[in-house]
């Protein structure tokens, strides 16, 4: 029994209390989740500044854990319908108890174990990170307590076993083996394939965790386990921990490593419990949930790999880019259902075109991408020419009864030929797609060498401005006026993104915004130009609506949308007056998709406005199911009104009385002259924006 004083017996009631009702009520509260964590941190830091009291400890312990328990039953509720299976594994928190009940270990370690413990839970993100997060957990535990070896051991569902040693130390191979010789005992205690474990050979991988050697290890090895077995092969096992001794290892010693093991058991074995969740979760983490191919990020985990793989072998790869010739055609005429249904035929022909083995990704709308390793660039047209000819083969049936090919832009670059990293392939494989679509539709271009010199200076140089203008903050916002039609008053101002340079020259947004989107930076300028455009708008003690662009990754990005709330509680800004824009495009995709999305920015108070409206297939359907306050119609539209042709006036007509209908606001884009300012005003728009009413400008105008 512990000396430590503790209440377990409290702390495992506050645990196992029936807490059905808890959960429902809170559940329908989501707001009270981020008061839970906040709670959690509190009681935290609590722990970590009061003086060591066990009966202290004790009260706060007992709340630590039921925080811990309700939270992770909201994310139960989010995270995937299978309730009971992740119950079951968040329950494990009884382990923890149990081992440190009955160990000896002091108030100290106790405290330090449940800092660590609080790492576990503490956000989404460490629950679908899982197998960083329990490296860094490891490391933590490492702190209080020093191993040798971490391991797991899992059964796959081909029959074979796989061992991942995460090596404290970095020891010799006579070592490691006597460490591998003593797991083959351990193993035979757990899985049904033991007694073929002579003909089945186990798959080890070591992981190093320290930079410390470990040179004449003891004989002696301790080896503890704790097993999480389920009945699904691939998500139980067991895990352990091993460490060599000369003296024998004492009960307090023991037990400091039975709780290490607990928490551990938390970390690995209820996130693999989780199993459909947890591997969905790690699917569409590095995939594109439309196609079901590698996403960018994966994409590019993927190049990097294979340029490091290159320079140590010595051969070449290739990589080919892609963009759909029409695709915009085919969306605006047929909607976005069928163009997404067209993506996925896309998908499905290029993967029946390469080998096993060639990484094919989506890298965003309808741009793809291929590495075809162990490839020269000849070898590589004739690949790009097969899936060319593929896709002309493909017959897709339209709506409308119409068969139409797939016909797509291949850029072709070969590695080392075209660039000695990553970045540099990227840059000339882009320009090389380019390229294509300016040679015509259904073209395939292989960059020459003065033309990879020429694209990867220019290229270079655009991401070292870029670049730079990060670095030193020098992206600032711009706002145009928007415009009240009936009384001709400034109602609000859309925040456009500029780039001061360090000549002191302002960049507009289309030089830059490209590549910045292709190579991921957009997230930083978004950052940068939203956290000015909110400060000025406080030092101005400007009223007027705010009109903020967010695209499609930043909308489904919890933390950017965090950052954006926090920006304007920072600057003590009316949440209405802030208006949050998607395009038509987002909107009209999977609404399930944006729904998070919506409730956030609808519960802070935020309102929402729809760009481009018109320009898709689904306009008068989505806006049925999104609590949307303003309609951007598409320029295009508005444009036309001056030539005076009846269709654009009743298109434009009928947005605006559905829109009444509805009690929603109307913004008309591209108001370029007086006459069309007129005509909106006659059809009863509310609002109106364009060069003729204001240009961008650095400051608000009057």
């Amino acid at each position: 029994m512990s000396d430590s004083g503790l209440n377990f017996d409290a702390l495992r009631c506050q645990i196992s209390r029936e807490n059905g009702n808890v959960l429902e009520n809170l559940i329908r509260e989501d707001f009270l989740v981020n008061g839970i964590i906040y709670s959690i941190r509190d009681l935290t830091q609590r722990l970590k500044e009061k003086c060591v009291d066990n009966e202290e400890i004790s009260s706060d312990l007992v709340k630590l854990v039921e925080f811990f328990k309700i939270l992770m039953g909201l994310l139960d509720k989010s995270i995937v319908e299978n309730k009971t299976t992740i119950k079951n594994s968040l329950f494990k928190s009884l382990r923890v108890v149990d081992a440190l009940e009955k160990s000896s270990v002091d108030s100290t370690i106790l405290e330090k174990l449940t800092a660590v413990l609080m790492k576990i839970v503490l956000s989404r993100e460490n629950v679908i990170n899982w197998e960083k997060r329990a490296e860094e957990i490891i490391k933590d535990l490492y702190g209080i307590y020093q191993f040798d070896v971490y391991f797991n051991i899992f059964e796959t569902k081909n029959k074979k076993l796989e061992a991942y040693l995460f090596l404290m130390r970095d020891i010799d191979d006579d070592s490691k083996g006597r460490i591998k010789d003593k797991l083959q005992v351990e193993i035979r205690r757990y899985f049904e394939i033991a007694d073929i474990l002579d003909t089945i050979p186990m798959e080890y991988v070591d992981v190093l965790l320290g930079s410390e050697k470990l040179e004449n290890a003891p004989k002696d090895i301790l080896i503890k386990t704790h097993e999480y077995l389920t009945d699904t092969p691939g998500i139980g096992g067991i895990l352990g921990i091993g460490m060599f001794h000369e003296k024998e290892i004492d009960t307090k010693d023991r037990d400091i490593i039975e709780s290490l093991l607990s928490i551990m058991t938390m970390v690995t074995g209820s996130a693999r419990a989780l199993s459909k969740a947890i591997s969905e979760l790690e699917f569409y983490a590095g995939h594109d949930p439309l196609t079901g191919l590698y996403n960018r990020r994966m994409f590019e985990h993927f190049l990097e790999y294979e340029v490091l793989r290159v320079k140590r072998k010595g051969y070449k790869f290739s990589m080919l880019m892609q963009d759909l010739d029409d695709f915009k055609y085919i969306n605006d005429n047929y909607g976005h259902p069928f163009g997404d249904l067209f993506l996925k035929e896309v998908a499905s022909t290029l993967n029946d075109s390469l080998r096993d083995g060639d990484i094919v990704a989506r890298l965003g709308g309808d741009e793809f991408a291929v590495i075809l390793s162990e490839t020269d660039i000849v070898s590589g047209k004739i690949v790009a020419e097969k899936i060319k000819n593929s896709f002309a083969h493909k017959k897709i049936e339209t709506p409308d009864k119409k068969i139409i090919p797939i016909k797509a832009s291949i850029g072709l670059v070969e590695f080392p030929t075209h660039g000695q990293n990553r970045d540099e392939l990227m840059l000339v494989v882009d320009a090389a797609l380019y390229k294509a679509k300016e040679l015509g539709k259904n073209k395939i271009f292989v960059p020459t060498d003065n033309e990879i010199k020429n694209s990867l200076k220019e290229q270079t140089q655009k991401f070292n401005i870029l670049q730079e203008g990060i670095d030193n903050s020098g992206f600032i916002p711009y706002f145009q006026p928007i415009i009240d039609v009936p009384s001709r008053r400034i109602a609000g101002y859309e925040v456009l993104a500029r780039l001061k340079d360090s000549s002191g020259k302002i960049i507009q947004a289309f030089q830059f915004i490209n590549m910045a989107e292709r190579i991921g930076k957009i997230f930083e300028i978004d950052r940068q130009i939203i956290s000015k455009a909110f400060r000025y708008k406080k030092e101005k003690d400007n009223h007027d609506y705010m009109f903020i662009n967010l695209s499609g990754k930043e909308l489904k990005d919890k933390l950017f949308l965090e950052f954006v709330i926090e920006e304007a509680k920072a600057n003590n800004l009316t949440p209405s007056e802030i208006v949050i824009e998607i395009t038509e495009r987002e909107a009209a995709g999977d609404l399930s998709k944006i729904q998070e999305f919506i409730q956030t920015i609808t519960s802070n108070g935020f309102n929402l406005a729809i760009d481009d409206f018109g320009s898709g297939y689904s306009s008068f359907y989505y806006i049925k199911y999104i609590p949307v306050n303003f309609l951007k119609i598409d320029g295009e539209f508005i444009k036309e009104l001056a030539t005076g042709d009846v269709r654009d006036y009743a298109f434009v007509e009928s947005i605006q009385t559905l829109c009444s209908k509805l009690k929603l606001k109307t913004i008309a884009e591209f108001i370029e002259s007086q006459k069309i300012m007129e005509i909106i005003g006659e059809i009863g728009v509310n609002y109106g924006q364009g060069y003729h009413l204001g240009m961008p400008s650095a400051d608000f105008v009057t």
